[in-house]
């Protein structure tokens, strides 16, 4: 079942979209944010996207080998390609040449599932680092044995997840694994349990701060731009309030639908997460239908495939901004 369409926002929104959309803003300047240089008191990491879906980064694993994960805000555990994974591509990890004190913690083969893989593999005790003077000497990760739906250039997946219950579970109560940049901040290696992310085009620079932004980088008159995240939750998740096609102008909020629970859609907004370890942006069977057609008909697209969930239209094509 489709809704017929997206309801235009009422004026008295529309008058304030952009706080309406994006949370209130203030200047990086008078943000009361202190400028420093790199490596004082944060870590920048440099940041790829080799195949133009997502972005990886470096881990350096017993303080010996260097893999490259995905940094990845939708799950919690450090996971990464053992090196008697017998279908696992690209570097792999053996903790017997670890430089630390590696530790087999279990010995029943567990499981980690996520969207679209699904691994096998045992729980370890590692040295664990993001450069060669930043380390945990004792962090508890997932070493995989077999997989389905990693291939390079993923060597791993560094989970980026919040340490709470699900917002739209709360009953199951705090399931989080370990938690790589808090463990960071309690052991003094950075000053703060936050990340920052400054993604770019493919081909362009891309970097992550693990603890205060540096805000030396920050663009000459760039805004800080807050948005109000749902708290307590495991994903970074929070309610979108509605949809821009093309400019912030031509504007769209969600249509009703009575059935669905309060901490899915409430007051015309849905539960939403920032999953930075997607390669796709993923809305609900409910709104997909008119949102396509709403993008298509602003964007003067005609011609276009509807195959399993996706939709296709020709390489060029050029489809209209979306805003949420």
């Amino acid at each position: 079942m489709f809704t017929d369409e997206l309801f235009v926002a009422p004026k008295s929104r529309m008058e304030h979209l952009s706080e309406y959309f994006f949370g209130a803003s203030e200047s990086a300047a008078s943000s009361g944010a202190t400028q420093h240089k790199l490596g004082q008191g944060s870590n920048s990491l440099n940041l790829r996207n080799p195949d133009g879906t997502m972005w990886v980064g470096p881990m350096i694993m017993g303080g010996v080998k260097e893999l490259e994960v995905v940094y990845d805000t939708g799950s919690d555990w450090l996971v990464i390609e053992s090196a008697t994974c017998s279908n696992c591509e690209g570097d792999k990890y053996d903790p017997a040449t670890s430089s630390g004190t590696a530790e087999k913690k279990s010995y029943t083969l567990s499981e980690r599932n996520y969207g679209s893989a699904s691994l096998e593999g045992y729980e370890y005790y590692d040295k664990v680092c993001i450069s060669l003077n930043t380390c945990i000497d004792d962090f508890e990760f997932f070493l995989i044995e077999g997989q389905r739906g990693i291939s390079e250039p993923i060597d791993g997946i560094l989970g980026l997840s919040r340490n709470n219950a699900f917002h739209i579970a709360p009953d199951q109560g705090n399931r989080s694994g370990p938690l790589y940049i808090e463990t960071l901040h309690k052991v003094g290696k950075i000053n703060a349990n936050k990340f920052s992310f400054y993604f770019n085009q493919p081909s362009d620079f891309s970097w992550m701060d693990m603890g205060e932004p540096d805000t030396s980088l920050f663009k000459p008159g760039a805004e800080v731009v807050r948005t109000q995240m749902i708290d307590p939750d495991f994903f970074w998740g929070f309610m979108n309030t509605g949809i821009a096609i093309g400019t912030i102008s031509n504007a769209f909020v969600y249509g009703e639908y009575e059935d669905l629970p309060r901490e899915v859609f409430y007051d015309n907004s849905l539960y939403s997460i920032i999953d930075t370890g997607s390669t796709a942006l993923v809305i609900s069977v409910l709104w997909y239908e008119a949102l396509i057609n709403e993008l298509f008909k602003n964007s003067g697209v005609t011609k276009w495939t509807y195959t399993q969930g996706a939709v296709f239209t020709p390489c060029e094509s050029k489809l209209s901004p979306l805003f949420f």
